[in-house]
C-alpha cells in the first residue's frame, strides 16, 4: 500500500508540475509583441541626430 500511495504521489506532483508550467508559446508570443511594440515606438532626438550625421550610405537606410 505504502508503494502505491508513493507512485500515486509521485503522479500527483508531475502533472501538477505540467499544469503549472508557463506555455512557452504564450512566452514566445508577448515577447514578440514586446518587440513589435519598441520598434514602432518614434526615435529619441539622440537617434535622429545619429542618422543626420551619419553616412550617406546609413541615411539611405533610414
Amino acid at each position: 500500500m505504502s508503494r502505491a500511495k508513493t507512485s500515486l504521489t509521485a503522479l500527483i506532483l508531475a502533472l501538477g508540475a505540467c499544469a503549472s508550467a508557463p506555455d512557452p508559446e504564450a512566452e514566445a508570443q508577448a515577447e514578440m509583441a514586446r518587440a513589435i511594440e519598441d520598434a514602432m515606438k518614434p526615435a529619441t532626438p539622440e537617434e535622429i541626430e545619429a542618422a543626420n550625421n551619419s553616412d550617406p550610405l546609413t541615411k539611405a537606410n533610414f
